[in-house]
């Protein structure tokens, strides 16, 4: 499963929400999110979760990753090259 920054729901969902009494099928989704998000931030810096948002963040800031985890991330037999 992909989470994408913006989910395409139409033109249907406020009359759904309306009729139903329900919140619209985004506000779980972002609650959820940010939940998680939340709890990923607070991890431990040498826990691989962690270390992937920081990658994350970097890379949508500009920073390209350190040399040393590019190199970790290839094959072993790249890694020798």
């Amino acid at each position: 499963m992909f989470f994408c920054d913006t989910v395409y729901i139409g033109d249907w969902n406020p009359d759904v929400s309306s009729l139903t009494g329900l919140s619209p099928v985004l506000d779980p989704i972002v609650h959820h999110r940010s939940s998680l998000f939340g709890h990923v931030a607070r991890l431990l810096e040498d826990t691989p979760a962690h270390q992937a948002l920081q990658c994350h963040i970097d890379l949508s800031l500009g920073c390209l990753p350190d040399p040393e985890l590019e190199a970790m991330s290839r094959p072993p037999s790249e890694q020798m090259a």
